[in-house]
């Protein structure tokens, strides 16, 4: 897959974003769990991300592609 993504350091609950928590890169759904933002995989298999420190929105994803193989 690849994405696309608008850099901008603010996003809304719901967007898809790339974040940067403990300096790595991730890509999540942006989520709030009471009065402070988490970082929701779309795999439930994966944990949801709760920054202890900053949490540092890099870009929200605008556009999406995917190839499939013949």
């Amino acid at each position: 897959d690849i994405v696309v993504v608008e850099k901008r350091s603010n996003a809304r609950v719901g967007d898809i974003v790339i974040a940067i928590v403990e300096n790595e890169f991730t890509l999540k759904y942006l989520d709030k769990e009471k009065d402070k933002f988490v970082l929701r995989p779309a795999n439930l298999a994966y944990p949801v991300i709760r920054p202890r420190g900053d949490l540092e929105i890099f870009g929200v994803v605008v556009g999406h592609f995917r190839t499939y193989k013949r």
